[in-house]
């Protein structure tokens, strides 16, 4: 699964192919589900970045 954008900048929705359908993670059935693993994507990459940056 690929980190939704629009969870960190909402602008980033308009130019998203999936809003407006079902496999939209913000508009989908199962939305606190996607919300939490969006979340838990979005802290993963940003400790990522944080390791990487620390390293130089």
């Amino acid at each position: 699964m690929d980190i939704c954008k629009g969870f960190n900048d909402w602008l980033e929705c308009l130019k998203c192919p999936r809003l407006c359908t079902k496999n939209c993670p913000i508009e989908g059935e199962n939305v606190i589900e996607e919300m939490k693993e969006q979340l838990r994507l979005l802290s993963v990459s940003g400790t990522a970045k944080e390791i990487k940056t620390f390293s130089k």
